[in-house]
């Protein structure tokens, strides 16, 4: 799911309410993000940060520096390392499901 459509809120809704998981990108601006996942600051490159709460895992990954990349998944839940890619499996699997249309 792109950042435009993807919030903690409607990931709570999918999972419950119409028994969906879901895996996409969050915007930095979302209140409901701690500062501590925003802020990269200090964080050096392919660091990660994650936060968990009601079946939703939060990733904050630094690509690159000054660089924040914000995915929530209902399906993830630890920080399993692809060994093919040797990126983690949310990564790899966000890569790997992402396509359609954009309007």
């Amino acid at each position: 799911m792109d950042n435009w459509f993807s919030s903690f809120q409607f990931a709570i809704d999918l999972k419950y309410d119409l028994k969906l998981t879901m895996l996409g990108t969050l915007r930095k601006n979302k209140r409901e993000i701690p500062t501590e996942l925003v802020n990269v600051a200090n964080r050096p490159e392919k660091s990660c940060q994650f936060a968990c709460h009601k079946d939703c895992t939060l990733l904050s990954y630094v690509p690159k520096k000054r660089k924040n990349v914000l995915v929530l998944s209902t399906t993830h839940v630890d920080d399993k390392i692809d060994p093919e890619s040797e990126k983690l499996m949310m990564i790899v699997d966000y890569n790997n499901t992402k396509y359609g249309v954009t309007l």
